[in-house]
């Protein structure tokens, strides 16, 4: 198989900037971890801070323990919280996506680099 279908495998399916690493670029590589991984620190973060936030309220008795009530509580507070999801959520895409196709990009450029180099030689 080759480098760049490897690097685009690992950045893919597993996580954004592994591909990068594979190909010894790690400063781009970490940077696309880092950037998917405050992402998705971002959206679990948001995610769990509504669910409590909502079992505070029915803890403390300020809210009625039926559906109604509490499905219209996580509605509210999801509103209320959808910006930092929505942008968390792009950047999360985009590391993905900028991962896959640089992983591509770079991994075809280092396969050209080798095949000419075992051309050249004797």
């Amino acid at each position: 198989m080759k480098k760049s279908t490897k690097a685009v495998l690992i950045s893919g399916l597993v996580f954004p900037g592994l591909g990068h690493i594979f190909l010894r670029k790690y400063v781009a590589g970490l940077v696309l971890l880092c950037l998917a991984g405050g992402s998705i620190y971002t959206v679990a973060n948001t995610a769990i801070g509504t669910a409590l936030d909502v079992a505070r309220e029915i803890e403390s008795g300020n809210t009625a323990i039926d559906s109604g009530s509490i499905s219209e509580m996580v509605a509210k507070r999801s509103q209320q919280a959808e910006q930092s999801m929505n942008v968390a959520l792009w950047a999360l895409m985009a590391s993905w996506v900028v991962g896959i196709v640089d992983s591509y990009r770079i991994g075809r450029a280092q396969e050209r680099l080798e095949e000419s180099s075992v051309e050249k030689s004797p």
